[in-house]
């Protein structure tokens, strides 16, 4: 928004310098100073002429527990929505907002709120198929282009060819999401395949599926099982369930670093296990990076945590797994992991009882609460609540809150 506008940088720099605890204040607080004000600065003595368009991704995939915001996920969610109808009130710039979502209840009820001029809605599956399936059929001939550029397939300029492009266009209709882990997983990052074959193999397996999802993923899960023996495959899939059912549990994502350091795992192994998965996961490209691992698209989620007639064998237990992911929560808190940093009293080593959190330099709460201990501290509760343990007198949680 600074970028497109010549009022408003000053604005959103004027809004964060007045208020250096902004970035802690409520969603409310944030959306009015960095947002809203320096929209209505715009004005028609500025001749902005131009169409602001602002696209908000994914709204359903809204953090619950996102920084600085109280409440639910789903008083989160419709909170977002009330405060983009307030946009519909500034009259120097024209203003659009592109937001997609799930047709999740707390978005349907935000909507509500809105008055029915102020928005257009347009459900997908409402589109005509004919449509969908020419969006996603040039989707993929772009996709496939590309694949040929970067493997160098200069002696097939065709390939996939008109027919089996076609049939896939029919396959993925009307899921974007399965045209595009196709296309990663046939475009394997490391060349170490050979894209035909693998495009071969993700067709001679699809068959085999009854539902969209199901043959999206199934097919290239599959793959890390083959030539496996029947004791291989067992700890193949104990490695996955632990590591991958992890990631997709987690209520924020981490980096590989941190995510070891929750698993007390080596970070070798957990980095090296997670090349497996280009197509279906963001990876950072260095193990000591600070990017966060990231599900390319919820869908991977969904199938993980569905056991469709019991043939899901990568199915992860969502009660079971938060209960693990509780208990590695507390054990790191309490000192009883591998890693030597853990909760107590003067965590940062100041010797100053009454110090401000906002005087203290970010680089010591950094080295003393690393990212995996804050998310120990953030976020047990909502593992505990997910798992539906009950808690108990002497049990883990009971001598944790008693300490």
């Amino acid at each position: 928004m600074a970028a497109s506008t010549s009022t408003t940088p000053e604005m959103i720099q004027g809004g964060a310098a007045k208020d250096p605890d902004l970035p802690d204040r409520g969603l409310q607080m944030q959306f009015e100073k960095l947002i809203l004000e320096p929209l209505k600065t715009l004005t028609a003595g500025d001749q902005y002429n131009k169409t602001l368009v602002l696209v908000i991704d994914a709204l359903d995939e809204c953090g619950a527990e996102a920084h600085g915001t109280r409440g639910t996920g789903e008083d989160r969610t419709r909170l977002i929505v009330k405060l983009l109808a307030k946009t519909a009130a500034i009259t120097g710039a024209r203003i659009r907002i592109f937001l997609t979502s799930r047709p999740e209840l707390p978005i349907t009820l935000g909507f509500g709120d809105v008055p029915e001029y102020a928005h257009q809605d347009v459900a997908l599956h409402h589109i005509p198929e004919s449509i969908t399936e020419h969006d996603i059929k040039v989707f993929l001939s772009s996709e496939f282009e590309l694949i040929r550029k970067s493997h160098n397939i200069t002696n097939s300029p065709e390939w996939p060819g008109k027919e089996t492009l076609q049939k896939l266009v029919k396959m993925a209709v009307p899921l974007f999401i399965y045209a595009s882990t196709i296309c990663k997983y046939v475009d394997d990052p490391r060349q170490r395949y050979n894209p035909k074959s693998r495009l071969e193999q993700f067709l001679s397996h699809n068959a085999d599926f009854s539902t969209g999802i199901q043959s999206t993923y199934q097919p290239i899960l599959e793959q890390l099982l083959v030539y496996l023996s029947e004791s291989q495959e067992a700890q193949a899939l104990k490695d996955f369930r632990l590591i991958i059912g992890t990631i997709v549990l987690l209520a924020d994502p981490l980096p590989v670093s941190s995510l070891s350091q929750l698993l007390e795992l080596d970070c070798d192994d957990v980095f090296y296990h997670l090349k497996n998965f280009p197509s279906v996961l963001e990876i950072p490209e260095k193990m000591d990076s600070n990017v966060p691992i990231k599900l390319f698209h919820l869908s991977f989620q969904d199938y993980l945590l569905a056991n469709d007639r019991g043939m899901n064998k990568f199915y992860i237990e969502e009660k079971a797994k938060h209960a693990d992911l509780l208990r590695c929560c507390l054990r790191i808190m309490t000192g009883k992991s591998s890693t030597q940093l853990f909760l107590k009293n003067d965590i940062c080593q100041l010797n100053e009882p009454g110090v401000l959190r906002e005087e203290v330099d970010p680089g010591v709460i950094r080295k003393h609460i690393p990212k995996h201990l804050a998310y120990a501290c953030m976020y047990w509760v909502h593992h505990l609540r997910n798992s539906q343990m009950r808690v108990h007198d002497e049990d883990e949680v009971h001598t944790f809150l008693t300490r």
